[in-house]
């Protein structure tokens, strides 16, 4: 079973809190147990919900913050035609 607080008082700032219910572990555990792991049918429903929150037509989720950066640096290539290499010194250029 799951702990929750509501509240903790810290003498430090913490590297993030955490609000996880037992109903989050029972849908992390179905995952785990699925034949998906990263990807299927709760991604899928995770992004429709992004899209259905946001407004937005589409929504892609990632499994880190690297992947994020990675995909935004891509789109803003795409839809600019920017050329990221101008904007490196050349000793960076690859």
């Amino acid at each position: 079973m799951v702990k929750e607080k509501k509240s903790e008082s810290f003498d430090f700032i913490p590297y993030g809190r955490q609000w996880v219910n037992t109903e989050d572990c029972e849908a992390v555990g179905e995952v785990l147990q699925s034949a998906y792991l990263t990807t299927g049918p709760e991604a899928a429903k995770f992004e429709k919900s992004l899209c259905d929150l946001t407004g937005a037509r589409y929504a892609v989720t990632c499994a880190n913050g690297t992947a994020v950066l990675h995909l935004a640096c891509l789109s803003w290539i795409h839809f600019t035609g920017c050329k990221v290499g101008n904007y490196f010194p050349q000793k960076f250029r690859v």
